[in-house]
This record gives C-alpha cells, structure tokens and sequence, in this order.
C-alpha cells in the first residue's frame, strides 16, 4: 500500500479511533445483560447481550489479545457497508479485548440452506448478488478475506427480502503485492462455491472430462437455473485462476441485469449510537 492510501486510512479511522479506550470490563459492559453464550473457550468469549440502556440487542466478543490486534483494529474500523456486520464499540485493555457489534441474525447462510427446503433462482441472484458488491467493496479497498464460505455470511429475512451481512470481518487483512491476484481470484471462486451449493446443497465435485474440467450438476436442480445463470456459475468454477473474471467484471455479468433487488436495508437506530 502505498503513502496516501496509509495516510488516507489513518485519515478515515481517526475520529473512530478516539472511542477507543483502556477501561475494566466491568465498566464497558457494565449496561449489558448477557443472553446467551454462543462460544466460550480459554481464548474467547462469545455472547449475545441485551443493553438496559437502549433497549437493543448485540453480539459480545471478549478475548485474549494477540500480536495482530492492532492491525485487526485499524482494518474492523475502517469498514462501513450495509452488508458487512457493524461494529459499535471496541475497547482494548492490558491482555484482552472487547467488542461490541451490531446484532443482525443468528442464522447464518450454510444453516439456512441446510435446514431450508429449496431456494429458487431469483433468491440465490439477490443473495449472490448482494455477496460481490460486499467482496467488491472490500477489493476496493485494497482488502481481501482470508476464507470466505457459506458460514461467513449472516442471512436476516426484512420486508420479505433476504439480506445478508458478513459475520467474520476478523479474517479480511491487507492484500499485499506478491498475493494480490491471488487472494481476489480465491475470493471471487468462493462466490462461485457458495452459489452451487445455495443451489444443490452440496459443494461441487469438479473432474476432467475429454480434457475439459466440468462439475456434477443434477439435472432436475441444473434445469431450474436460467442460462445466464448456468453461464455466470460456470464462468467462475471453470476459468482458471489467471483469467477468472474480477468482482467488478461479475456485477455486470448479464445474469443481474434483470430482477435484481437493489434495495438496501439500513439500520438506523444502529447509525445514531
């Protein structure tokens, strides 16, 4: 990254930065009532809380600092999408640290599809849809995530709409030089996996057939999907790694250009804290 992207980001985090602080937990959480626990190991605590200030829900991480804190905080807090899960408060002290996020669902997109019947296509294209404009952003940023998969990504029913936030900010790091095609091309393939699997309920079995790569498709399954939607899948799972098409590329691909919710949902009440 070059001078004015650092400066540029220092830029964007400063005022953010301010909130953070050095205080006992007892003080930081000291409005928050526990829920649930949801994980809790000798590294990390996680739970879900209801604050008897404000009256709403969120989700609680406590945890053992680690060497790549810092850089971890500078890049959570730097992060402002709809779709990517936001962070309300952040606190570090001498050997752990808190954060507080915004809580959106506890069902996340592999449990969904697991325990659901069938989604149909026009679901699968808004739910892709709303995962690259989040992986592009990231991209865009000069950011990548380490291992996106199906239980990276949060799913909330609104206004009868499937909305999607991404859960696991923990795992995007800075792309550097020698890993910079790489890591996008691993991200934008993750797309195409979590896609055969919204639509088969399987993760593709990918083999040499006539010396060309294809993927098991089950042919009731593969027929219900149109053929702009068959083109984008296979354009993705069977390019290879140098001409897989970038996020930007994808967002244009002719399958979004027709029946795709534009539609962002914005919580509010989580702006004004």
């Amino acid at each position: 990254m070059n001078a004015k992207n650092v400066a540029d980001n220092i830029n964007n985090t400063y005022n953010f930065l301010n909130s953070f602080c050095l205080e006992t937990q007892t003080c930081v959480l000291k409005d928050h009532v526990p829920i649930c626990i949801v994980k809790e190991n000798n590294v990390k605590k996680i739970f879900y809380s209801y604050n008897s200030i404000d009256g709403y829900k969120y989700k609680v991480i406590v945890k053992n600092r680690s060497p790549n804190v810092d850089n971890n905080k500078f890049i959570i807090s730097s992060l402002d999408h709809p779709y990517i899960l936001k962070l309300i408060h952040y606190c570090e002290y001498a050997s752990s640290s808190i954060t507080v996020f915004e809580f959106f669902s506890e069902t996340n997109l592999y449990t969904s599809k697991v325990y659901n019947t069938q989604y149909d296509e026009s679901t699968i294209k808004n739910i892709i849809y709303q995962i690259i404009l989040t992986v592009n952003y990231l991209h865009s940023k000069n950011l990548v995530h380490k291992n996106l998969h199906l239980q990276s990504f949060l799913i909330k029913s609104i206004n009868n709409e499937l909305m999607i936030k991404l859960e696991d900010i923990h795992k995007i790091i800075l792309n550097s030089s020698k890993s910079h095609k790489t890591m996008r091309r691993q991200n934008v393939y993750s797309i195409g996996i979590i896609m055969y699997f919204l639509i088969f309920g399987k993760y593709p079995n990918l083999y040499m057939n006539n010396k060309e790569e294809i993927f098991s498709s089950p042919s009731k399954l593969w027929e219900s999907v149109s053929k702009k939607g068959q083109h984008f899948l296979k354009t993705i799972l069977l390019n290879g790694s140098s001409s897989m098409i970038t996020t930007k590329e994808a967002l244009y691909h002719d399958w979004f250009k027709e029946n795709v919710n534009q539609t962002v949902y914005i919580n509010y009440d989580v702006l004004q804290r």
